[in-house]
């Protein structure tokens, strides 16, 4: 099974207006925008906020209601490139994940001589800075409780900066609940480390398509694994850009099933040729291996699909053996609908 990616998001992510330049903001509204994709998708990620994320938002005027998006939109000159709207459906949709703490058997802790290593105190205002320490100290804490079980990875998202890891020194004071730590005296100390993402690009680096498509158990799980094998695609080319840039396309009703019939699903037999093959053809890497499906063997005639005018398009996945084809619908938009798997006698192309 794929294991499970707990993202734990920095409230001084949401506090757009605070951004320090431009760069920064486009930067935070990128992040939350595509955390708006990744929020529907939980089969292998699951996000988290700290309960005082309001309240730290609020206390420092920073809370993005709609007049501070406005405000912020105009001062970063963003008002024509970014969607009042949108940005309203994406801060809600992170608002809306469950606190972390109900995760998390740490409750709270409390610290005296704290550093971390790079030192983080210059990147966030104190509020939110202090918020951040004691995030960290309590995925260093839950990881050293769950011990010798390791815990499931933990990443914190920021924006203020890129590091792989923060390491925290800290004297703790007392934790609650205190049975947790019953066996121990207190004040002692902790140390340890985090993982730390500026945002969800680096989440997903440590997806594998081919896991999530091995594991998937629905078509959004297929979609993602498709989108993410184009994005490791681009990267090798070094033509990526970002997520959002690579092509769009649809799922046909029939796609799950004829994955399944013919050893193309899961980790089955043409498992990842089927996800190479799709990737390659939504990035037109070949567009010669683009065939038009025709409406019967001695006729030069495409077929069309009455209902939108889609064209019937055929790319083979296989060459021996049942020589798999996969069929699509190239659409008026330029898109691709993936309507099915298939071996090439069969001759057909799912509605």
């Amino acid at each position: 099974m794929i294991e499970i990616i707990t993202s734990i998001i920095d409230p001084h992510l949401l506090a757009i207006e605070l951004a320090s330049s431009r760069e920064q903001a486009i930067a935070r509204i990128k992040t939350l925008l595509l955390w708006n994709t990744l929020n529907r998708e939980n089969s292998w990620t699951q996000s988290y906020l700290p309960k005082s994320t309001i309240r730290l938002l609020e206390s420092n005027n920073s809370y993005p209601a709609d007049q501070r998006l406005q405000a912020a939109l105009k001062k970063f000159d963003l008002a024509d490139r970014y969607s009042l709207n949108d940005l309203r459906r994406a801060i809600n949709s992170t608002l809306s994940c469950p606190p972390f703490e109900a995760k998390t058997s740490v409750e709270d802790a409390l610290w005296s001589a704290i550093e971390t290593q790079p030192d983080i105190k210059a990147t966030h205002p104190e509020v939110f800075y202090n918020e951040l320490v004691r995030i960290l100290l309590r995925l260093i804490l839950e990881d050293k409780l769950s011990q010798p079980q390791k815990s499931i990875p933990y990443f914190c998202v920021i924006t203020t900066f890129n590091t792989p890891k923060i390491n925290l020194e800290a004297k703790i004071d007392y934790v609650l609940p205190d049975n947790l730590l019953k066996d121990d005296a207190f004040p002692f100390s902790v140390t340890g480390s985090t993982n730390v993402f500026q945002n969800q690009e680096n989440l997903l680096s440590i997806i594998k398509p081919e896991t999530l498509w091995g594991n998937s158990k629905c078509v959004y799980d297929i979609q993602t694994a498709i989108t993410l094998k184009c994005r490791e695609i681009q990267q090798a080319a070094k033509t990526y850009t970002n997520y959002s840039a690579i092509p769009k396309f649809t799922i046909g009703k029939h796609f799950m099933r004829s994955l399944k019939d013919n050893e193309a699903a899961g980790f089955s037999k043409f498992a990842a040729c089927t996800l190479e093959t799709i990737a390659r053809t939504l990035l037109r890497i070949d567009e010669d291996a683009i065939k038009t499906f025709r409406e019967a063997a001695d006729s030069s005639a495409a077929r069309i699909r009455t209902a939108d005018s889609a064209i019937a398009k055929r790319v083979h996945i296989t060459s021996a053996g049942v020589a798999l084809r996969l069929m699509l619908w190239h659409k008026r938009d330029d898109s691709f609908e993936l309507a099915n798997v298939g071996a090439k006698n069969e001759l057909v192309i799912e509605q």
